[in-house]
């Protein structure tokens, strides 16, 4: 009786440790194509929003590179460079925008007449818009130029200059 229980106990030990065995590896192989899979689908949703926000972003983009290109046009046809005449023209052209511009702006290189904004901003005695890099690309350019995210002089938050 005694050798038949210590058979039963071991067979019973045997078939707990293949159980267990079998339900570890059936968890591993459960966990690793869990992860995969939520690791696929996070990396579609996150690319598919990525996806989104960039073109929410270039259309803003080419919206805003719209505004300063009929400006531009629009100071040229009209050829009055009078600071009185285009402070008040930024003005209503930033008062129509309802967007995250900060504010439009005119540099010179006249160093007595340095910059016309929409925001009424006046630069400091030592501005000089011509050393400005938003300055010397468009005019390297001659044409729209997107200018990498910099520390405005008014603000001191990043910003992004769009520049013609």
């Amino acid at each position: 009786m005694k050798r038949s229980r210590s058979i039963r106990s071991k067979f019973i030990v045997m078939v707990f440790a293949i159980c267990l065995s079998c339900l570890l590896v059936v968890s591993v192989i459960s966990y690793c194509l869990s992860y995969n899979l939520v690791k696929a689908q996070t990396n579609q949703s996150a690319s598919e929003a990525v996806g989104k926000n960039a073109a929410q972003l270039n259309n803003w983009f080419m919206e805003q590179a719209q505004v300063v290109n009929s400006i531009a046009q629009d100071v040229e046809i009209n050829k009055d460079f009078s600071d009185q005449y285009l402070t008040n023209y930024l003005i209503k052209k930033f008062e129509r925008q309802n967007s995250k511009v900060l504010d439009y702006y005119i540099g010179f290189a006249d160093k007595k007449r340095t910059m016309v904004c929409a925001t009424g901003w006046i630069p400091p005695p030592d501005y000089d818009a011509t050393t400005r890099e938003w300055y010397i690309e468009a005019l390297k350019h001659d044409e729209l130029v997107f200018i990498t995210p910099y520390l405005d002089a008014d603000t001191q938050q990043m910003v992004i200059t769009l520049a013609e």
